[in-house]
C-alpha cells in the first residue's frame, strides 16, 4: 500500500541539481522551465549569498524578484 499523495507524485522527477548537471553541455547556461518551478506554488524562495529572495509568478504571467 502506497502512502504517496498526488502532490508527492507531482514533485517526483529529477532534482534541480540533476537538471543543472545534465543541461545542454554545449556551453549554454541551464534552461529552467517556469512551469516546472511554479508547478505547486506561485512563489518560490531563492537563497543567494545567505540572503533570501522571493520569485513570484503574477496573475499576468510576469516574474517578480523581491528581497
Amino acid at each position: 500500500m502506497s502512502t504517496h499523495t498526488a502532490t508527492d507524485q507531482r514533485m517526483a522527477g529529477p532534482s534541480l541539481k540533476q537538471v543543472l548537471r545534465y543541461s545542454n553541455g554545449a556551453g549554454q547556461p541551464p534552461l529552467l522551465d517556469t512551469r516546472d518551478l511554479f508547478a505547486c506554488n506561485r512563489v518560490i524562495r531563492v537563497l543567494h549569498n545567505n540572503q533570501e529572495y522571493r520569485l513570484q509568478l503574477t496573475r499576468n504571467g510576469k516574474l517578480i524578484l523581491v528581497k
